[in-house]
């Protein structure tokens, strides 16, 4: 049996956005709708789902989960909308990192020492903007625990779109 470690320390902020970005495509873009829609479901509900384990060169592997926070998120939450922002997540994410040398914003809370890529996937639905981010908690244990959380969207307007929205 592999042995479980947490080996997301020693990865690069890039490197583990790749492993992220992969693991998530794998879960829900490239599952059989069926299942992807079942996981949502779980997500939806705030259940952390099993994402595929990681197995590493030297044979030992890597667990994660993902868990959703959709308070944030405007207009009827569906599988149809959260895959219209993961598959954004995923194309922002994948344009970053294949820009050489440019690493990744990201934020942490010194606090709880979760941390958020500053990569925002921009949505539409039902005419009502939202943005999708992905972050991490530390590790618990043997897993390391992925976060899609939905953001107000209204943090990301221009300072010229808050101005023209102020004066309506």
């Amino acid at each position: 049996m592999a042995n479980h470690q947490t080996h997301t320390r020693s990865l690069s902020g890039a490197q583990f956005l790749l492993v992220a970005a992969n693991l998530l495509k794998r879960a829900f873009i490239d599952a059989p709708r069926t299942l992807a829609k079942q996981q949502f479901r779980e997500l939806e509900r705030g259940v952390a789902v099993a994402l595929p384990t990681l197995q590493l060169e030297d044979r030992s592997a890597v667990r994660f989960t993902v868990v959703l926070d959709h308070s944030e998120f405007r207009g009827t939450f569906n599988y149809s909308a959260f895959r219209a922002s993961l598959l954004c997540l995923l194309q922002v994410t994948a344009l970053q990192l294949r820009e050489p040398g440019r690493a990744p914003a990201v934020f942490t809370d010194a606090d709880s020492g979760a941390w958020v890529f500053g990569l925002p996937a921009h949505t539409v639905a039902q005419g009502l903007g939202n943005v999708l981010l992905l972050g991490a908690a530390p590790a618990e244990g043997d897993c390391q625990r992925l976060r899609l959380l939905y953001v107000d969207p209204a943090q990301f307007a221009s300072t010229r779109d808050r101005h023209a929205d102020a004066g309506r």
